[in-house]
C-alpha cells in the first residue's frame, strides 16, 4: 500500500510532481497530434507511434491507480526520459528517419535501462540481499532480453497488420529483416553494459551508482 503523499520527502515530492507534469504535457501534446493527424492525414505513418507513445505515458499513472501503489519516483523519472528521447522524439517527431543511428541509440539505452525492471521487482519482494549474484544477473537478462523481443513483435505486426513503417520503409512490399537483427544485437550490447557496471558494483563492494538505485527501489513510496 502506497504511503500518504505528505508523508513522502520533500525530494520525492518534488520530484513525483514533476513526473505528473511530464506526463500531463506530453499526454496533451500527442492527442493534439492524434487529433491533427485524423483530420489532416498522416502521410508518414505516425498514427500508430503516437497513439502507443500517449500509452506509455500514462501506463505507470494507471498501474498505480488500478493497483493502489506508488512506483519509485527515480524509475519513474528513468522511464519517462527514455519514453520521450526514443517514441516522443525519434517516433512521433520523426527523427529516427533524420539521424543516423538515433534508433539503435535508442534500443542500446533500453538493453541498459530495461534491467533496471528486473532489480526493481526484486527490490519489491525483499528478496535482492538473499540472492546470488548469478540468479539476479540471470533474472534482469531475461527481462530485459524479453523486452527486446516483445518490442521486435510490435513493430512487425504494427507494420504488417497496420501498414506502419517502424521497421524501415519496406522494399518491394518485404519489410527489413535486418533493422530487427541490429536492433536487438545493440538491445543486447546494452544489457552487456549494464551488467558489467552491476557486477563491477556489487562484487567490489563500491557504490558506483548501481546500490545508491538499490536502496532507492528498497524503499516504499
Amino acid at each position: 500500500m502506497k504511503k500518504e503523499f505528505s508523508s513522502l520527502s520533500k525530494g520525492k515530492m518534488i520530484n513525483i510532481i514533476i513526473n505528473n507534469i511530464i506526463i500531463a504535457v506530453f499526454s496533451l501534446t500527442l492527442i493534439g497530434f492524434i487529433i491533427a493527424i485524423l483530420t489532416l492525414g498522416d502521410p508518414t505513418n505516425r498514427l500508430v507511434a503516437c497513439i502507443a507513445t500517449l500509452c506509455c505515458y500514462v501506463l505507470p499513472i494507471l498501474i498505480e491507480l488500478i493497483f493502489k501503489i506508488r512506483f519509485c519516483p527515480t524509475l519513474v523519472s528513468i522511464y519517462l526520459a527514455f519514453i520521450t528521447l526514443s517514441a516522443f522524439c525519434g517516433s512521433c517527431l520523426y527523427l529516427n528517419y533524420i539521424v543516423t543511428f538515433m534508433d539503435k541509440i535508442q534500443h542500446f539505452s533500453w538493453g541498459y535501462i530495461s534491467c533496471f525492471i528486473g532489480i526493481y521487482y526484486l527490490c519489491k519482494t525483499k528478496e535482492i540481499d538473499n540472492i546470488k549474484t548469478s540468479t539476479i544477473v540471470l533474472l534482469f537478462l531475461g527481462v530485459s532480453l524479453a523486452t527486446a523481443g516483445i518490442w521486435e513483435v510490435i513493430e512487425f505486426a504494427s507494420d504488417n497488420l497496420l501498414n506502419q513503417t517502424m521497421q524501415g520503409i519496406p522494399t518491394n512490399g518485404v519489410t527489413p529483416v535486418n533493422d530487427a537483427m541490429f536492433d536487438i544485437i545493440f538491445h543486447s550490447l546494452g544489457t552487456l553494459i549494464f551488467t558489467l557496471h552491476f557486477l563491477l558494483d556489487r562484487l567490489t563492494h563500491k557504490n558506483l551508482g548501481i546500490t545508491s538505485i538499490i536502496t532507492d527501489f528498497k524503499t516504499d513510496y
